[in-house]
This record gives C-alpha cells, sequence and structure tokens, in this order.
C-alpha cells in the first residue's frame, strides 16, 4: 500500500502545469478569437470602403486607369493604417509581454525574429484580406454600377 505522500517537487511541477499549462492554452485560444475578429473587421471595412467608392472606380476605369493602380490607390490608405497600428501596438505588446515574462520561471527571451515574424503573418493576413477585395471592385463592369445614373 503507498502511503499518501510526494514529493515537493511533483507539487511545485503541479502547480505550476494547473496554473500556467492552462494559462497558456487559455491565452491561445483568446488570441486565435482576437486575430479572427480582427480579421473580419477589417473584411468588413474594407468591403464597405469598397461598396461606397464603387462609382468612383467606374469612373476611373472609363477614364482608363488600369486595374494595378486601382488597387494601389484603393489600398494604401489601408496599408497606412496598418503599419501604424503595427508601430503602436508592438512597442506596448513588447513592454506588456516582458512583465508578464519576468514572473515567470521558466520563460523565453522575446527576440526580433520572433516579432517580426508575427507582424509579418499579421501583414500577409491584411494583404490578402485588402487585396481580395481589391481586386473584386477593380472587376466590376463600370457599366452595370453607371447605368442607374
Amino acid at each position: 500500500m503507498k502511503a499518501g505522500y510526494s514529493s515537493l517537487r511533483d507539487e511545485v511541477l503541479k502547480f505550476y502545469n494547473l496554473m500556467f499549462g492552462d494559462l497558456i492554452k487559455l491565452l491561445g485560444v483568446i488570441a486565435f478569437c482576437a486575430i479572427t475578429i480582427c480579421c473580419l473587421g477589417l473584411f468588413g471595412i474594407v468591403f464597405y470602403s469598397m461598396e461606397t467608392r464603387i462609382k468612383e472606380i467606374s469612373i476611373r476605369k472609363i477614364v482608363g486607369a488600369s486595374n494595378g493602380s486601382l488597387v494601389f490607390l484603393l489600398s494604401k490608405s489601408f496599408a497606412f493604417l496598418f503599419v501604424a497600428s503595427t508601430l503602436i501596438g508592438v512597442p506596448i505588446a513588447y513592454v506588456i509581454n516582458g512583465f508578464w515574462l519576468e514572473n515567470v520561471a521558466y520563460h523565453i527571451i522575446l527576440s526580433s525574429g520572433m516579432i517580426i515574424s508575427g507582424v509579418a503573418i499579421l501583414g500577409l493576413f491584411a494583404a490578402l484580406i485588402i487585396f481580395s477585395q481589391t481586386f473584386r471592385a477593380t472587376q466590376i463592369k463600370p457599366v452595370d454600377t453607371l447605368k442607374i445614373e
């Protein structure tokens, strides 16, 4: 028959896994939800912007603008917003993660490569969303949108 005792190391590891193991999983789910909601919000903003500028796009196409110049024109404001939000958000996230990781026994050092890869992944998501909607807006036929006038 075993006695009802365990080593201090086992108790500390059990407590550590309970607190930080579940916390890491919860933070992962929250981060996934936040990124998904942000991408859906960006999709909504870009979609609304393209729908409100549909007549302008049609007139520019009639005047002779190429699809590439229209995509650049329509997406440069969103690219500026992405860069501005990155310049604001990365230092804040770095400081907050630095404070949080100081209190963890087994912590990592945040490197610039990790930050750059995270920003690159988010930039890829943003570029795909913005490009898909601007490209869709440039593929419409100007006759269909202007015949109402």
